[in-house]
């Protein structure tokens, strides 16, 4: 500023001609701009931050503001500085005050960012798990039956967590362009409308009459960035840098390159116990927004220690105390940082031109220990050994599945290349001539054949070569950078979910081949860099060789292309390398919807051979026997994002149909197999990719599969915007049992439906059952509320068709009269044919103990009594059947020759003896513990037909125990005889 006073009095000038008067008072007018722009507009609202996390760990006021500007003015050399024009000082101090304007929040702003309406929520991309856990928390406060205290605490916890989370998205916003807009906007604003008491920020934003607004913006935006950017085209002009070295503004010019790399470099070097650095926020910020997970955050501030630092002409040192390694490790680690950041920015000055720094290479922290000894110690990977883990058969149970990564690699980077040319075309990009799978056959026996994956997609350059691709486990689609640049896609009404994610898929392509190529060339010159690379690996562990080429023209490479020198024993068991006819049947079974043609082209002795693969559609594929009697679902699950059909055959006449088949052709071989059922028609795309079958059809052991389905999961419900999770070898989803819910209730809601339009066949034998091993008989129904959209009438109704339908295959020409009677409470008790898991019984189960009860007779045969009376209309107004359960409980009545039993024990049916009840219940009063007698008994019973000793534990026995010296003269048993319970004690 005293220069720029200098300037303004005439007493300097930054060419050594002396100033006229208009450019004196051009400088007197920045001058004066500055001072009250400074003053009135960026201290206070720095100095009003409100994000409480921010407030602890970095401060971003006026203090910040005023030591950057003073770190400028020193860290350039002082020849440079008596050539500062006075709109490169205009730049320089507003850069130093407005970079970091946008981490202040007004209560106002503060409110907006936390509400639901928000795209804090998006831009975070939280796991379901988080959200939940933040939703229980707003519920415990407002829970009042919760004590005083725990709603406090809860309180306190949502508190912190929503903190976190604001200040997590309030440093990933603040270096936008529509974050800097906002704050511009609204000083403007608050100007018009106060022009006498507030100063006009358009003074302070050029020189002599000219604008530099939106330079002043682009160079805060770069702050943020990586160092490149500094040397990269303008987006708007290729042919211009976008930050010109002599940018003219009125009658001068600015240097926007150095004023860019003075703001990154003073910036990042205000470094001290005044101020926190952003990187050990980042390392302190709780993963998992819990406060009871880690330490107080507002305790980290004392810990650092930075007492002073000092800059010679070798190295920078900061020097301090510390009482604590973590703090020290992270002062260790961001001294690496400045010093990676000056190499970054020295890189993109030119050697002719001098170094306009006094800033050495060498940063070094000085931090004596309080209480500890600092050693660096921390966990090494053993690359080969996690090379060893990811390219075993614990992850890729087929190694073809590398073929399947890198075309999803290509498929990602066509996705994101459109998604930036819808922005600037209005013609659909094109959906084919984007993939390429050719298979080159060996010319000879020593060499092995060629399997070459391409795309012309937006391809890459050193940044994410060095960032992402070479970095195990490091995704570019998971980085700050990537949602950055999706949230201005989405703003314009364009977006898409990448489907790789990990940042390992690349590494399966070793499973395939030893030496791998890859040639990459970017898409567009907006990143100043677009020569092409090519990388040669020999084997994940080695050394990579790269050339880097010259790439322009019209006809310049664009994209990526891997090439895969296919190596013997890639497959189980093997030893020669995959065939094409393999790669092209996996491929077919993978890739049923991708969004482009998929071309595979292959080349051998007898020429060249082309075939593609086309976008298939969300159709079933039904025999043309089944065609008739086969019902097609409809799937439009806009909540979950869940397309597609699904597909039931009639069981009954599915049976009849496929037994007349097996007559005429007995044996069934590969290419008749799909002739007989729906033998593989259950698929489960993500991104159009094949993952696994659909969980959640109904089955049937009466016939071969009489249910298929074709589904497909979209992003755009998803609240994080993403694909639903799945395990990294992409064969399953993390969370399967969603998807089973919906697809279970798709189908049974049409059934339910259709009512008494609905075929018995339909429900003949049909069986639910979830993916979990051993599930309790109404584990996928108990949180089915769904269900309670229909009557309890209703659900018996469906069961019903089903029950009708197994009892005709034995008795045809009485069973609607036997119903007919049993309905009218008329007659004996009717038979359950049935399995625990069949749908007929499942629907009876949810509803008919309301209304009757269960008997059992031998070999676990149930029955039901003749329902009450108005037991319709009991039915019909009932719809709690899920949220109040009623079940049969653990006491039947049993008929027949088991009737004087206990217990009797056959599969499925654990039950005691209604006969018994009071007696029971009175040794047993707790229900729990009539569940465990049930469970002893029938342990009891099944050791005895074994022929060996029940093995129960202590508490069993005591249960034991107490039901022989209760009633240890009743028996119990099963198939092959009942003995009393006392005869298993010997005393």
């Amino acid at each position: 500023m005293k220069l720029l006073d200098s300037y303004a009095n005439g007493n300097a000038a930054w060419d050594g001609e002396a100033l006229g008067p208009q450019m004196r008072e051009a400088c007197r007018t920045l001058h004066s701009a500055i001072i009250g722009v400074v003053n009135k507009f960026f201290a206070p609202y720095l100095d009003r931050v409100t994000t409480r996390e921010m407030e602890a760990f970095t401060l971003h006021d006026r203090v910040h503001g005023r030591k950057v500007a003073h770190l400028m003015w020193h860290i350039l050399t002082p020849e440079r500085r008596q050539r500062l024009t006075p709109p490169e000082i205009g730049m320089l101090l507003i850069a130093a005050h407005l970079h970091d304007l946008g981490m202040g929040l007004s209560p106002t702003e503060r409110n907006a960012r936390l509400s639901s309406s928000s795209d804090l929520w998006e831009r975070l991309q939280l796991d379901e798990s988080t959200r939940e856990n933040m939703e229980k928390l707003a519920l415990s406060v407002g829970n009042e039956k919760l004590s005083i205290d725990d709603r406090r605490h809860a309180e306190r916890q949502l508190e912190q967590a929503r903190e976190a989370l604001l200040c997590q998205d309030t440093r990933e916003r603040h270096a936008t362009r529509i974050r800097y807009e906002e704050i511009l906007h609204m000083l403007e604003e608050i100007h018009r409308n106060a022009s006498s008491s507030t100063p006009d920020i358009s003074a302070a934003l050029g020189f002599d009459s000219d604008s530099y607004r939106e330079k002043i913006i682009d160079i805060c935006v770069s702050h943020n960035e990586d160092a490149l950017v500094l040397v990269q085209p303008d987006p708007n002009n290729p042919s211009k840098t976008r930050f010109p070295r002599d940018y003219p503004v009125g009658r001068c010019n600015a240097d926007l390159h150095l004023i860019a790399a003075t703001l990154r470099l003073a910036d990042i070097l205000d470094f001290d116990r005044e101020r926190t650095p952003p990187s050990l926020f980042y390392y302190l910020l709780p993963s998992t927004l819990a406060p009871t997970e880690n330490r107080s955050v507002l305790e980290w501030r004392k810990h650092l220690a930075i007492s002073n630092w000092n800059i010679d002409s070798k190295r920078i040192v900061f020097k301090g105390r510390c009482n604590d390694h973590i703090v020290h490790h992270a002062v260790v680690g961001f001294c690496e940082t400045i010093k990676r950041e000056i190499e970054n920015t020295r890189s993109t000055f030119i050697k002719d031109d001098p170094w306009p720094f006094l800033l050495p290479s060498e940063v070094e922290a000085e931090i004596f220990e309080d209480g500890y000894r600092y050693v660096p110690y921390r966990f090494d990977i053993d690359a080969a050994r996690i090379n060893e883990i990811l390219l075993g058969h614990s992850i890729y149970e087929n190694p073809l599945d590398a073929v399947r990564e890198l075309i999803q690699n290509a498929v990602d980077a066509c996705k994101l290349l459109d998604a930036h040319t819808l922005l600037q075309e209005t013609t659909e990009p094109r959906k084919s001539g984007r993939i390429f799978v050719r298979y080159e056959e060996p010319l000879d026996k020593n060499h092995p054949p060629r399997l070459i994956i391409s795309d012309r997609g937006t391809g890459m350059d050193q940044r994410i070569l060095e960032n992402y691709f070479l970095k195990l486990g490091r995704s570019y689609y998971k980085s700050t950078e990537f949602n950055q640049t999706r949230i201005q896609l989405r703003a314009r009404g364009v977006d898409f979910a990448p489907v790789s994610e990990f940042g390992i898929g690349f590494l399966s392509s070793f499973l395939l081949a030893d030496r791998i190529e890859v040639k990459t060339a970017l898409w567009e010159s907006e990143k100043g860099d677009t020569r092409k690379r090519t990388l040669q690996i020999d084997g994940p562990t080695r050394l990579i060789r790269l050339r880097d080429e010259k790439n322009d023209g019209v006809s310049r490479f664009k994209g990526t292309e891997v090439t895969l020198h296919l190596k013997r024993g890639s497959r189980r068991d093997r030893n020669n390398p995959p065939s094409w006819a393999e790669i092209k049947m996996y491929l077919e079974t993978v890739c049923i919807q991708l969004p482009y043609t998929l071309h595979l082209v292959h080349s051998g002795a007898d020429g060249i051979r082309e075939v593609n693969i086309e976008p298939q559609q969300l159709s079933v594929s039904v025999p043309l026997h089944l065609e008739p009697f086969t019902l097609r679902i409809p799937v439009n699950d806009p909540e979950l994002g869940l397309n597609g059909e699904i597909a039931i055959s009639n069981a009954r006449l599915a049976k009849n149909a496929i037994q007349q088949i097996s007559r005429n052709q007995p044996l069934r071989t590969e290419a008749t197999s799909e002739s007989a059922s729906h033998e593989d028609g259950s698929v489960l795309l993500r991104g159009g990719f094949k993952i696994s079958g659909v969980p959640g059809l109904p089955s049937t052991f009466t016939t071969d599969r009489i249910a298929g389905a074709k589904l497909e999961l979209t992003f755009e419900k998803n609240p994080s915007h993403r694909y639903l999770a799945v395990n990294l070898a992409r064969t399953k989803l993390v969370d399967e049992e969603v998807v089973e819910k919906r697809v279970l209730k798709a189908w049974l809601s049409k059934l339910l439906d259709m009512g008494e339009q609905l075929h018995e066949g339909y429900v003949y034998h049909l069986e639910v059952r979830g993916t979990r091993q051993l599930r309790p008989r109404r584990d996928i129904l108990e949180d089915a509320l769904w269900l309670q959209d229909y009557s309890a009438y209703q659900i018996y109704r469906l069961g019903r068709l089903g029950w009708q339908a197994i009892i005709r295959d034995s008795r045809s020409e009485t069973v609607d009269d036997d119903f007919d009677k049993w309905e009218r409470g008329e007659g004996g008790a009717l038979r359950i044919l049935s399995f625990e898991h069949e749908l007929h019984w499942r629907m009876l189960d949810l509803v008919m103990p309301r209304v009757t009860r269960l008997k059992m007779g031998e070999q676990g045969s149930l029955y039901l009594a003749p329902p009450c009376l108005n037991w319709r209309e009991r039915l019909e107004s009932c719809r709690d059947f899920i949220s109040v359960p009623m079940g049969w409980g653990d006491f039947v009545e049993y008929i027949g020759h088991i009737s004087g039993l206990l217990l009797y024990r056959y599969a499925g049916s654990r039950y005691i003896n209604l006969k018994f009840k009071e007696r029971v219940v009175a040794v047993f009063e707790r229900e729990e513990e009539v569940a465990e007698l049930v469970i002893v008994l029938d342990k009891v019973v099944y050791s005895r037909e074994l022929g060996r000793q029940a093995n129960l534990g202590r508490q069993e026995m005591e249960i034991f125990n107490r039901a022989v010296d209760a009633f240890g003269e009743l028996h119990i048993g099963g198939l092959q005889g009942s003995w009393s319970l006392k005869s298993f004690v010997h005393r």
